[in-house]
């Protein structure tokens, strides 16, 4: 499915969405119509959220994360230290992928498709800027940057500048949208 990449507003706290009646609750779109995690409740108390699947399911079927699709594995020392060279231009001045204040971070990866983590999260997970975890907005193809390399592009700004030394998991999140349970879900 794509994931729509217009915005930074996707990485609104979830509540409850400002839509109509006309929502289909089984309907499945290749492309995204809201952010993944939306949540909604209908007059009868049943709740549903918003949710991406990898492949078309059936309705009404309990699944789990399916980690074919998802979760990779910590990558150490794979970040791009902060350089001029890759500056990018919706950036202030002296912004750098990686440096504090800047929504991007570049890696290199063996292989990545356009947008293939979006709506994921990136956690640093040792080193420099340990502890924090920001939402991927998007990321390019592995070689459309720099050789070998793929940048992420981030809802929120880096809060800590990154090295070539911090390690990163990532992880992308797949459900399927559930048929209403006999009783509602406590959120």
């Amino acid at each position: 499915m794509a994931y729509s990449t217009s915005s930074r507003f996707n990485n609104a706290i979830v509540g409850q969405m400002m839509a109509g009646a006309d929502i289909d609750i089984y309907d499945i779109s290749s492309t995204a119509q809201f952010p993944i995690g939306q949540g909604f409740e209908r007059s009868d108390g049943a709740r549903f959220r918003y949710a991406h699947a990898g492949a078309a399911t059936n309705r009404g079927v309990i699944v789990a994360q399916d980690y074919s699709e998802s979760s990779v594995d910590d990558t150490g020392d794979s970040v791009i230290a902060p350089s001029v060279t890759y500056y990018q231009n919706d950036e202030p001045n002296n912004v750098y992928p990686g440096s504090i204040g800047s929504r991007y971070v570049l890696m290199t990866l063996a292989s990545a498709e356009v947008d293939q983590y979006a709506g994921g999260y990136l956690s640093i997970t040792d080193d420099i800027g340990e502890g924090y975890t920001y939402r991927i907005r998007g990321n390019d193809a592995t070689d459309t940057t720099k050789s070998g390399d793929v940048l992420f592009n981030l809802y929120d700004k880096l809060q800590v500048a990154l090295t070539a030394t911090t390690d990163v998991a990532i992880t992308v999140q797949c459900m399927q949208i559930l048929k209403p349970l006999a009783q509602p879900l406590m959120v």
